[in-house]
């Protein structure tokens, strides 16, 4: 991943089915290719799901976080031309029956 995010130049990171509660600082700063991002994890509900997502802060400055049930939303303005978007990272349960929650 981190080659991945140096090669391509990302500006940010959505992963589903993460599995994971926390991650350490230097697990993140590895997986971002040493970049300045910041992170937010969404919790797996017991071993499944499960979401992390990473916005490189010196592209993007960050309004509001807000997380639901199957979904992380972010405000972002770009800092080069202002330009203000959401960037979403939904993920469909693969549990029967978390489908109609869904």
């Amino acid at each position: 991943m981190s080659d991945l995010v140096r090669e391509k130049e990302l500006g940010f990171v959505a992963l589903s089915e993460t599995g994971r509660r926390d991650y350490s600082p230097n697990f993140l700063k590895i997986l971002c290719g040493g970049k300045d991002f910041l992170w937010h994890c969404k919790p797996p509900r017991g071993r499944y799901g499960g979401m992390l997502v990473g916005i490189n802060l010196l592209e993007f400055n960050i309004g509001e976080i807000e997380e639901g049930g199957f979904f992380i939303k972010l405000k972002l303005r770009n800092k080069q031309d202002g330009f203000q978007w959401l960037l979403v990272s939904a993920y469909g349960a693969a549990q029967h029956h978390l489908k109609e929650a869904f």
